[in-house]
């Protein structure tokens, strides 16, 4: 299990940084990882480039196009949960996202500045 999730978090740190827009192009390269020993564990990008990655020990992180600085995104936004497995954009919708933790499933609608526990199966996007 072990060299999974190290494989895993090699596979999603070499994503990130190859969806990393103007990287690559004269800039430097930051290693970077979630901290305390955890790792990332999913990721996708919005149509207009915003970049969510959940991990396993310290919740969700962002990253709008236009920066090169990852902000965390934790107990304060509305996810209460410190490990994030699965994270997915709405097609077509830069402002709609899930983010599905081991305490449940949690949505944002205004490009991941806040979000909500989301309740029932019905009506996730």
């Amino acid at each position: 299990m072990k060299t999974i999730k190290q494989f895993t978090a090699i596979g999603v740190g070499l994503l990130l940084a190859a969806v990393a827009p103007g990287q690559g192009q004269g800039q430097t390269w930051t290693k970077t990882s979630p901290g305390a020993g955890g790792a990332f564990t999913c990721v996708d990008v919005s149509a207009n480039g915003t970049v969510l990655a959940g991990s396993d020990l310290s919740g969700l992180y962002k990253r709008q196009d236009s920066s090169s600085d990852w902000v965390r995104i934790g107990h304060s936004d509305g996810i209460k949960a410190t490990a994030v497995d699965a994270v997915k954009w709405k097609p077509g919708d830069n402002s709609v996202a899930l983010a599905g933790t081991r305490n449940g499933l949690y949505r944002t609608t205004n490009a991941g500045s806040s979000w909500a526990a989301v309740s029932g199966s019905w009506g996730l996007f």
